[in-house]
């Protein structure tokens, strides 16, 4: 046979293979799968870090005393939200009981000179507040709120409680008011932004009435805080 041929003289004990390579350690085997693993294990640790963040942040966070939700035909300017919040917080008191009053408006623009995305997500907003019935103080566009918010209403059934004061502006049904003639607005800080069409002049503002099946006492707190809130406004205002 011809491999006999070629082994002859070999001793056996030579044609047992022999490994030579030095056997892994803990710190080769770590640095081989670091090497090749590297950026997915940095992917992997930055993702739990925004999740761990954003957690805290939610499980931390106080919700304000009042979230009053306002969508506009039109942007308005941050500065302008911030001073109508101040101008609410001045007659706001803790419901939360955390030592301060705290006034939040989420200002939502829906207007055509929104970009495609942000109508959306605006849009979204809205929705889901009314499906979540999170939100129990809101200023409407007119038009917005009777297209759109009164059109989705069933026969006989209102968005709005009821306001218990009598005042200029109150809608005929005694649900909402309008601070189309509000001091506020002629205050030259406001009357200012709102003559440059950077704060609307005709808004609706309401109280969503409280379902009394589904609410829950804390629900049902907030919601009375709120009118409480909105009819003393009103009343500083007229």
């Amino acid at each position: 046979m011809a491999r006999e041929r070629y082994l002859v003289g070999v001793n056996p004990e030579e044609l047992v293979y022999q490994s030579y390579a030095t056997p892994p350690t803990p710190k080769s085997r770590w640095e081989d799968f670091w090497y090749h693993h590297k950026w997915k294990v940095l992917g992997i640790a930055a993702a739990v870090v925004i999740v761990t963040v954003l957690l805290v942040q939610s499980l931390t966070r106080v919700k304000p005393d009042y979230l009053i939700c306002m969508v506009t035909q039109k942007t308005v300017a941050p500065s302008v939200v911030e001073q109508l919040q101040e101008e609410l917080s001045a007659l706001a008191t803790d419901v939360n009981g955390d030592g301060k009053v705290t006034v939040t408006i989420q200002s939502l623009d829906i207007s055509a000179n929104q970009s495609t995305q942000m109508q959306t997500v605006n849009h979204q907003s809205i929705l889901g507040h009314l499906a979540a019935k999170d939100v129990h103080l809101f200023i409407f566009d007119p038009a917005y709120y009777t297209e759109t918010v009164c059109g989705a209403m069933q026969n006989g059934v209102v968005f709005f409680d009821e306001l218990d004061i009598q005042a200029n502006g109150i809608s005929d049904d005694g649900t909402y008011w309008n601070w189309k003639n509000a001091a506020f607005l002629k205050q030259e800080n406001f009357n200012t932004v709102a003559q440059e069409g950077r704060l609307p002049i005709s808004m609706v503002c309401g109280v969503r009435a409280a379902d009394e099946k589904t609410y829950s006492e804390t629900e049902k707190k907030e919601q009375q805080a709120c009118l409480a809130l909105l009819q003393a406004f009103i009343q500083k205002q007229v």
